[in-house]
């Protein structure tokens, strides 16, 4: 008998009729049940792209992923929370929503459709075009930066595509997102930072800055406003890891050296009304 890849979900009636595994194995401790009719060695760990990968494999032939699992998909960190439910567009009539699943039986053009780690997926910039004409604003820019800045793709790509796919519900968001959308953003915190400051009316700061000393380069900053020598960063959690954090410290040190004014944000700052703008404000003396 011979040994097949059991670390991404399979079909167990596939594996018993080919005479890989036997029904007893399948139902042993080396298999885990994913959903219908769908397993995985036990030993691969749950995380949510393996939802995704089981929920495709037990929908068949035909099947693409979509919607916020297309983001995940994509490595696209701007799902909301909790993380909604595994969604894919499907041909086949017979597939029925079930707990963790939302079927969507409706065509997608093929030029809108990738293979991507061996799954159908809808690409980065239709991805971003679904999300934004069924979110708010705020969550559809969230996306559209997020997206583009995976997808390499900026404003006038998502307007060209909305123009492409025509009137539909929700579309007329999608001028509004890409006036305000940045695929420089690294960070759905960092997009909703962003929004505040353009909200409150301060100059526009220049997103992902590079602050260059007689051409050497020295730091790159999340926002920067350099006629004034200001810079404004995020520090997510990622941030606290200990090597992370003397880095931050260093880069810092480096750009006050430098005459630069650096605000750094936690989302203990983020939370309290008004503090970026008045810090800013504070600063840019406006």
């Amino acid at each position: 008998m011979d040994t097949f890849d059991a670390t991404t979900p399979f079909r167990g009636s596939e594996a018993v009729a080919t005479g890989r595994l036997t029904r007893g194995e399948l139902r042993g401790p080396r298999f885990r049940k994913l959903g219908t009719d769908t397993y995985v060695s036990a030993a691969v760990p749950d995380e949510p792209r393996l939802a995704v990968r089981a929920a495709s494999v037990a929908a068949g032939p035909g099947a693409v992923v979509t919607g916020w699992s297309a983001a995940l998909w994509w490595r696209c960190d701007v799902l909301p929370w909790p993380p909604p439910p595994v969604e894919l567009a499907v041909p086949d009539r017979r597939v029925r929503a079930a707990p963790g699943l939302v079927a969507h039986r409706s065509r997608i053009r093929a030029e809108d459709v990738t293979l991507e780690d061996d799954l159908l997926v809808t690409t980065t910039l239709r991805t971003a075009y679904d999300l934004v004409v069924r979110s708010d604003l705020d969550t559809g820019i969230v996306a559209a930066d997020g997206l583009g800045h995976v997808g390499r793709f900026g404003r006038a790509d998502l307007l060209a595509i909305a123009e492409e796919l025509g009137p539909r519900r929700g579309c007329r968001r999608i001028a509004e997102v890409a006036q305000l959308m940045d695929p420089k953003a690294e960070s759905p915190q960092e997009t909703r930072v962003r929004l505040r400051l353009l909200r409150a009316g301060l100059p526009h700061p220049v997103t992902q800055f590079e602050v260059l000393d007689r051409r050497r380069f020295v730091a790159r900053v999340d926002f920067a406003w350099p006629e004034s020598k200001l810079a404004l960063e995020y520090d997510g959690w990622d941030h606290t890891v200990d090597d992370r954090r003397g880095i931050d410290v260093d880069r810092i040190d480096d750009l006050r050296r430098l005459g630069w004014t650096v605000i750094v944000v936690t989302n203990r700052q983020y939370r309290r009304r008004g503090w970026i703008e008045n810090r800013v404000r504070e600063e840019l003396g406006v």
